[in-house]
């Protein structure tokens, strides 16, 4: 009997989505110098326990580039709520690029372009020859689910995000993402919706009238009725709330996820990156696998 080939599986990892949490999960961690290495323990652990779990084809990392400049003349306030990064974690981020090298991951940065975009990207350009793992815990990566497409969040390594999952999770179907995030808008990006239309209440118009411009088209009939008038005099900022929420396709000419293979072997060079940095417990279980 021939054996059925299995498909590829490419995972592409939210580098500082991974990384922020991990920074936050794990109480402070140091060298025996002071330095933390808490988020990088935690980014190497979560990663790790990840691909023991889904045993991917092909992985890369994608970090941030920029906030496109199309993003910003639409609404220039984009992200500029956001504190500026820990010292304590920004410290470590050289490390994390140290870490990456050293285990020979696929990294990818696209100057001038969100991780998201690039990770959305990848995965349309792959999708037809591959399934595809996204491995962030950013809701805006939701709208990318599809038959081929799911999610994974750091949070539960185990747990694959599907199309039924985000309707279970928000509400609406993965399609619908873009116009539900337009509608409540996204404090962590700095993205304001129509003011008393939280997640409950679009996912209730989006489920009766299936778009946003079929809500629109039938305002008389929202309930609570209140907010049909609210709605109309914001229909220019969820028009715009679109625009910002919905992922961009980038030209993927210079990205070949078949460039991302997964290889078994340690490199030395890991070995020696974890002892450099006191990780212990990681190199002792790195070395135990080059003993078979």
């Amino acid at each position: 009997m021939t054996e059925t080939k299995r498909r590829p599986l490419l995972v592409l990892v939210d580098a500082m989505n991974v990384f922020y949490r991990a920074f936050y999960a794990i109480p402070r961690l140091t060298r025996s110098d002071g330095m933390p290495t808490n988020a990088l323990m935690g980014f190497i652990k979560s990663v790790d326990s990840f691909v023991k779990n889904w045993q991917p084809t092909h992985l890369a990392v994608i970090l941030e580039g920029g906030i496109p400049e199309e993003r910003l003349a639409l609404l220039p306030e984009y992200k500029a709520q956001r504190p500026p990064t820990p010292p304590d974690l920004k410290i470590q981020l050289p490390a994390l690029q140290e870490y990456l090298d050293a285990s020979k991951t696929s990294t990818i940065t696209v100057g001038d372009e969100e991780a998201d975009d690039v990770m959305a990207s990848l995965a349309v350009s792959s999708k037809n020859e591959a399934d595809v793992i996204i491995f962030s815990g950013d809701k805006d990566m939701l709208q990318m689910v599809d038959a081929n497409i799911s999610v994974v969040s750091p949070s539960a390594t185990t747990e694959k995000i599907d199309a039924d999952s985000v309707f279970n999770k928000t509400g609406v179907r993965p399609d619908q993402i873009v116009d539900w995030l337009a509608l409540t808008g996204d404090s962590a990006d700095n993205i304001q919706g129509v003011p008393g239309v939280g997640v409950k209440t679009a996912a209730k118009w989006l489920n009766e009238f299936g778009t946003f411009e079929n809500i629109v088209a039938n305002k008389t009939d929202l309930k609570p009725p209140r907010l049909a008038e609210v709605l109309s005099e914001h229909i220019e900022t969820v028009l715009r709330n679109r625009q910002m929420v919905r992922l961009r396709t980038l030209s993927a000419s210079d990205l070949d996820w078949h460039d991302f293979e997964l290889y078994g072997a340690v490199p030395d060079e890991l070995i020696q990156f974890f002892q450099k940095y006191e990780l212990r417990s990681i190199a002792r279980s790195y070395q135990e696998q080059t003993l078979f």
